[in-house]
C-alpha cells in the first residue's frame, strides 16, 4: 500500500492502520493460532486474545512516551509481532533484570527492552536469534585523546572501537552496573589500566561524562548511536566508538520450556528479517533523525 505525501504522513497513516486493526480485532484471536493443539502455549495465547510484551519505559528510542508518530523501536516491533500473531498487545514495563524475571515467571509472553542474550540469562529464559546485532561502544572525551606526533614514522592512532581505548592511556570509564558491558570492562585484561566506575543507569553515566567526572562512557552501540542522533552537539566534545569490538545480540526473551512457542517466535523473527520489516523499523530510529525532532531530552 502506498501513501502519498511525506514520509511522516505515511508513517502516521501506517500507525493509524495498526491502531484500527487492534481496535477492530475481536479478543478471540482470528489467526491460525486457534488451530494449534490444545494445551500448547500458542493455543493459550489465542484463547486469551492478547500477548503481554515487556519493554523498558522511557528508554529512547526504544520507548518514546507521548510521541504518537514515533512511539519507539520496541513499541513498533511489539505491535508488529502482535499483528502477525492476530493478538492484541499489552505492554508491561520493567528494567532489564525485571524483564528477564517476568519472562521466567511467565508474567510476560515476550520481552524486548534491549536485553542481550548470554549464557547466564539463558539458564532462566529462552532466547530467539537476534533481532538487532550491536556491540559494546563508547563516547570518548576529545580531551582524553593522546597528542599526536607529526612524524611519518608514527601514523595517527585511530579511535573507532572500544578496543581502541587501550591507546588512550589510563582513563576513568563510566558504565551501567549489572550489564554485559560492565562485565567486559572489569574482566578483559585490555581494560585493566582503566578505572571503571559503575552507575545505576545509562543516564547517570552520560551525566558523569558530560560533567567530565569520567573520560568515557560505555554502553550498547544502539544507545550510543541514539544519543548522537538526539543530541548532535555531543559530537563536538566526544568521539563515538561504534565499530565492532564484540558482537552482542538483542533477542526476544521468552518463558523457559515451551519448545513449540520458541520455534514459532524464532521463525517469526527470521521472517521479519527476510521481509525487511525489522530493518525498516531499525532504520526509522537508528538511521534517521526525524523521530528526535519532537522528542524531549530529559
Amino acid at each position: 500500500m502506498h501513501f502519498p505525501g511525506s514520509p511522516r504522513i505515511s508513517r502516521v497513516a501506517g500507525l493509524a492502520l495498526l491502531c484500527v486493526f487492534f481496535l477492530t480485532t475481536p479478543m478471540q484471536a482470528e489467526s491460525g493460532l486457534k488451530h494449534r493443539p490444545e494445551g500448547t502455549y500458542l493455543r493459550k495465547l489465542a484463547e486469551r486474545g492478547t500477548i503481554r510484551i515487556g519493554i523498558q519505559k522511557n528508554i529512547q528510542p526504544f520507548h518514546i512516551a507521548g510521541n504518537k508518530d514515533f512511539p519507539g523501536f520496541d513499541v513498533e516491533f511489539g505491535l508488529s509481532i502482535a499483528r502477525h500473531m492476530g493478538l492484541k498487545p499489552e505492554f508491561v514495563y520493567g528494567d532489564l533484570d525485571e524483564l528477564v524475571a517476568m519472562a521466567a515467571r511467565e508474567e510476560v509472553d515476550v520481552a524486548l527492552g534491549g536485553v542481550s542474550s548470554d549464557l547466564r540469562r539463558g539458564l532462566k529464559v529462552n532466547f530467539t536469534s537476534p533481532y538487532i546485532k550491536t556491540t559494546p561502544a563508547a563516547l570518548l572525551n576529545r580531551k582524553a585523546l593522546p597528542p599526536e606526533t607529526g612524524s611519518v614514522d608514527f601514523p595517527k592512532k585511530k579511535f573507532e572501537s572500544l578496543l581502541d581505548l587501550r591507546n588512550a592511556g589510563a582513563l576513568k570509564i563510566a558504565v551501567k552496573e549489572g550489564t554485559t558491558n560492565e562485565e567486559i570492562l572489569k574482566t578483559d585484561p585490555e581494560f585493566a589500566v582503566h578505572t571503571i566506575k559503575s552507575y545505576p543507569d545509562n543516564e547517570s553515566g552520560m551525566k558523569a561524562l558530560e560533567s567530565e567526572e569520567v573520560d568515557a562512557f560505555v554502553a550498547d552501540g544502539v544507545f550510543i548511536k541514539a544519543q548522537t542522533i538526539m543530541r548532535q552537539e555531543l559530537l563536538s566534545r566526544f568521539v563515538p566508538l561504534l565499530s565492532v569490538y564484540r558482537e552482542e545480540h538483542l533477542s526476544l526473551v521468552l518463558p523457559p520450556g515451551k519448545p513449540e512457542y520458541w520455534m514459532f517466535m524464532e521463525f517469526l523473527v527470521k521472517e521479519m528479517h527476510r521481509t525487511g520489516e525489522i530493518k525498516r523499523i531499525y532504520d526509522t530510529y537508528f538511521s534517521n533523525s526525524e523521530w528526535a525532532r519532537d522528542t524531549v531530552v530529559e
